[in-house]
């Protein structure tokens, strides 16, 4: 504010805003001024300084040197300084235009501003004192008696000494209008770059909270207080599609989880018969084949919506029975009734006996609803001939003793399956903190990508914006 009210500069190379006007140029120290009824004063300097009136309205770029000189002056004293640095101020002017702006700074000098002139031997014959430096050092300072004064007309001092309140809003607006007015094209793509960059801030803000949501529901999905045991570990658990499933859990597995793990409530062993070709009425499908048992519908809280699920009955008699998902029913059948009918897996008969609720996604992301239920036994001896399974769902009493839980199941099965103390699992246990921060991590890439989107489009806003000033 000091620099604003107390000090004008006149530079060398005018310093002008070249998209800018004349007046416009001149208004801008006003935009920071505390003084109030500022309107006319731009206009005051300009003819003080002998601007022609009828190119106010120009750009620096259509003036003279001499033009811009003046401008550079009406400048530097519209906010009535008390001291005016000016740097080689009439060097573009005629000798008329010279006398004329020595007059305007006697003036000023004679209403108690300093005025500060450099490199201007012609000028100094017409000042009070003279002060030689080189070498950034004064050797010579002298007072005089000026030896001439011009006249011309100047600028009243009670015009501009009226203080109030900070910068006015009308005159900064009037400013940004005709900037961005001038410059259509980069003010679009400004606008643009600031809503695409608004835009994907929100959408940061909306997807991580969609995230955390998707996130709960995949855990909740999946239990709070559960557990997957899946066949496969160290090597074996990034096996890639089409190479031969693990085969290292077995029944006696789900057996002994029950009866040696205090904490353990109940299990759902099961295997899959991935890529089954199941059809009706000679229409195809592929679908995933789930061999379960009557523990599913209380291990992952799914039961059958229609019809019911397998029963302790199917498991003893190795019923050539069904349940099928949603989509499974879906593409099969359409809007057709499926319950009773005849669907063909493999080669084998099967009666549908059941549709599963909805369900919606794994927790892996997968379709849910994209599968055939088969009894366990059934599947493992009739449809596979396998004695192995591919997991064991395992619901705890209590949520709070996971951490207790998960090294107490991991000993036992390692006993079961004999390794050695120096040999890597053999099956993996996934824990609702895993499915958590495996859900997580997609969702951070999404929301760093956005954020991405967002900053280089800010940048960009803020970028054509500077430029277009």
């Amino acid at each position: 504010m000091v620099r604003n009210q107390k000090i004008g500069f006149v530079f060398q190379t005018f310093n002008l805003l070249p998209r800018t006007t004349a007046l416009e140029n001149v208004e801008l120290p006003l935009l920071y001024s505390t003084r109030r009824d500022v309107a006319g004063l731009p206009r005051r300097a300009l003819e003080a300084v002998g601007f022609p009136l009828d190119r106010l309205r120009h750009h620096p770029g259509e003036l003279s040197g001499g033009q811009q000189q003046r401008v550079a002056l009406a400048r530097a004293i519209v906010n009535d300084p008390e001291i005016v640095f000016a740097n080689e101020p009439i060097g573009n002017l005629d000798t008329q235009s010279s006398t004329e702006i020595i007059a305007l700074f006697q003036r000023l000098n004679a209403q108690g501003r300093t005025v500060v002139v450099t490199h201007e031997p012609d000028v100094a014959r017409y000042a009070r004192r003279i002060i030689s430096i080189s070498d950034g050092a004064i050797v010579q300072g002298r007072d005089q008696r000026p030896s001439g004064r011009a006249a011309a007309a100047g600028l009243d001092r009670d015009v501009v000494e009226q203080r109030g309140a900070a910068m006015r809003a009308r005159t900064a607006s009037k400013v940004a209008r005709a900037g961005l007015s001038r410059n259509r094209l980069r003010t679009f793509l400004m606008m643009i770059g600031i809503v695409v960059g608004i835009t994907a801030l929100t959408l940061v803000l909306s997807a991580g909270l969609g995230a955390e949501k998707r996130v709960m529901e995949r855990v909740k999905k999946f239990g709070l207080s559960s557990l997957m045991v899946s066949a496969g570990g160290g090597t074996e658990r990034g096996r890639t599609a089409g190479a031969t499933s693990p085969v290292t859990l077995k029944l006696s597995d789900a057996e002994a989880l029950t009866r040696d793990i205090q904490n353990v409530e109940e299990v759902a062993p099961f295997t899959r018969l991935s890529g089954g070709d199941v059809s009706w009425s000679r229409r195809p499908s592929t679908v995933g084949v789930f061999g379960v048992t009557p523990a599913w519908a209380p291990v992952w809280d799914w039961d059958a919506a229609e019809g019911e699920l397998i029963t302790d009955e199917d498991m003893t008699a190795l019923a050539r029975v069904a349940v099928l998902g949603r989509t499974a029913r879906k593409d099969l059948f359409g809007d057709a009734d499926p319950m009773g009918e005849i669907i063909q897996i493999g080669s084998a008969p099967f009666v549908v006996k059941g549709v599963m609720e909805a369900k919606g996604t794994s927790p892996g992301g997968g379709d849910m609803h994209n599968r055939v239920y088969v009894p366990l036994s059934t599947l493992m001896r009739r449809l596979a001939n396998v004695d192995y399974l591919n997991g064991i769902k395992v619901r705890l009493r209590s949520a709070e003793n996971i951490d207790r839980a998960v090294p107490a199941i991991r000993a036992l099965l390692r006993e079961q399956h004999r390794l050695p103390a120096d040999a890597p699992d053999d099956f993996s246990i996934t824990t609702p903190t895993e499915i958590t921060q495996m859900a997580g991590k997609v969702a951070g890439t999404f929301n760093v990508f956005l954020v991405l989107v967002a900053g280089i489009s800010l940048l960009a806003g803020a970028s054509s914006w500077r430029t277009s000033c």
